[in-house]
């Protein structure tokens, strides 16, 4: 719980609200990279999966992690057995490229490359709080899985 009263800038929304402000300000002001077809159709239908995926990683982690904080435990299991941060993956794997596939509009990937590097910023701070908080079975965690992208030790 402690994290939660340090970090006052969290909320349910998170930083969809500042990406669909983004999105708008560049559908107004006519900034895309479309693609053709057939490429598009097909990429729609990759967007729906990858927005659907995104969603539940979403919902699912901020649920567990929720759970987490108020028993004070570290959360390691459903999508956090994938990567320790799939709240910040939902949206840089999973959304924000199913958006830009289903808007048909290449340069959203952007956004993702752009959240990459905030995210990485943020989680540094994190983990150090939760290796404060956790010692030697966050370390341990930290060492098998994943820190972003589901699968990919970077």
């Amino acid at each position: 719980m402690r994290l939660l009263k340090e970090r006052n800038e969290v909320n349910i929304l998170g930083i969809g609200p500042l990406l669909a402000i983004v999105v708008a300000i560049q559908r107004a002001l006519g900034y895309e990279i479309p693609l053709a077809s057939p490429w598009r159709e097909m990429l729609q239908i990759v967007g729906v999966v990858l927005s659907a995926t995104g969603v539940y990683f979403w919902l699912s982690s901020a649920l567990l992690v929720k759970r987490a904080f108020q028993s004070h435990r570290l959360e390691t299991t459903g999508v956090y057995r994938l990567c320790r941060n799939p709240l910040y993956a939902a949206f840089i794997v999973f959304i924000v490229p199913g958006l830009s596939f289903l808007l048909n509009d290449l340069l959203l990937l952007t956004a993702s490359i752009m959240m990459f590097v905030a995210f990485k910023l943020r989680i540094g701070k994190e983990e150090d709080f939760l290796l404060k908080e956790f010692g030697a079975d966050y370390q341990q965690y930290a060492r098998e899985l994943a820190q972003l992208i589901p699968f990919v030790k970077l």
